[in-house]
């Protein structure tokens, strides 16, 4: 449009007044983008740590707003799987990495748990990193195997009440998203499950798949399909209303534990010490690409919310969290070393 109104002489007063408008109100937009872009930042590929394996809720997250976050940066991101010691080796990788805005982590809510998890951990989620924004939350769904003679939530808090010990559970590892959901609902239902915990989401739903382990909570998108084909049955979901990706499940709070609700938050968080500029634009623009319709979709399709929000806000969720999580460690025992 603005090629055609340059290159084609307006023929009226009024039409070249209203051409010089459009050229103007583009230079003021591409001047303001400018001003808000920092100097030569960024000028060479990023790296974006994801602290656990790939197929985890958090690299699936990860996965679906990337491709689109480089486009508006400009530059490749790199997605660096870097997973063990429950989010904490790859935690401390950005911990300790340059604060030059090229090293970044896909946080979540072992990011907070883990402090309250272990004698001591290498790094602080306070101190030692700088907020950028909230991504997205991921619910779970509460899985069991076809042979598992349970057909709903209630059913199998029945079941496993009467034989207490004896039913398993599998899980991402210890300490992860899917064992504090599983936890929660433990402590909340009152039931004694034994739990079996694996390096990474993959190998722990195979075993539930097959029969060697009884249960699991699971990221929607990695299980929907195998309980559509029949291969698990899911009894329940995590958040208070029931998710796009499987409509027909009712929520474990509706069904047996009133007030449950576990999700996996998501943020990004750059080393500390990283320029205030740089984190204002990372965080302008993946907002713009979490707006993205095509992003929300992709998203929701895994059974995931959009939460935009600004550092600030990232940075006061931490601080509530890493509260609210120590309170839980406490009280179901959760201990790692």
């Amino acid at each position: 449009m603005i090629q055609n109104i340059w290159c084609r002489k307006p023929r009226t007063p009024l039409a070249r007044a209203c051409a010089w408008l459009v050229l103007a109100l583009c230079g003021m937009a591409l001047q303001a983008h400018a001003q808000d872009k920092p100097a030569d930042y960024p000028n060479r590929p990023l790296r974006l740590v994801v602290p656990f394996a790939p197929g985890s809720g958090t690299d699936l997250i990860a996965r679906a707003f990337v491709p689109q976050w480089e486009k508006r940066l400009g530059q490749p991101i790199v997605i660096e799987n870097r997973a063990g010691a429950s989010g904490n080796i790859g935690t401390e990788i950005v911990a300790r990495a340059a604060p030059d805005g090229y090293t970044l982590l896909l946080a979540s809510n072992n990011f907070a748990i883990n402090p309250a998890l272990f004698k001591s951990v290498p790094y602080d989620p306070v101190k030692d990193f700088a907020p950028v924004g909230r991504v997205a939350g991921l619910p779970y769904l509460l899985v069991v195997n076809p042979s598992f003679p349970a057909k709903s939530v209630g059913e199998f808090i029945d079941v496993t009440r009467k034989q207490p010990g004896k039913f398993t559970y599998a899980s991402a590892g210890n300490g992860t998203p899917p064992h504090i959901a599983a936890e929660v609902f433990k402590q909340m239902a009152e039931v004694d499950l034994v739990h079996i915990p694996y390096k990474g989401s993959a190998a722990a739903l195979t075993d539930v798949v097959s029969g060697r382990v009884n249960a699991m909570f699971v990221n929607a998108l990695s299980s929907v399909e195998y309980v559509r084909a029949g291969r698990l049955r899911a009894l329940g979901v995590s958040t208070k209303t029931p998710i796009a990706a499987a409509p027909d499940v009712p929520t474990i709070a509706s069904s047996g534990v009133p007030g449950y609700e576990v999700t996996l938050w998501s943020g990004i968080v750059a080393p500390a010490g990283t320029p205030d500029g740089i984190l204002a634009y990372l965080g302008k623009e993946l907002n713009a690409v979490l707006a993205m319709p095509d992003v929300k979709e992709r998203l929701a399709a895994q059974g995931s919310d959009v939460t935009m929000s600004t550092p600030a806000e990232l940075g006061e969720l931490i601080v509530s969290e890493l509260d609210r999580l120590a309170k839980l460690a406490k009280a179901t025992n959760m201990k790692l070393d």
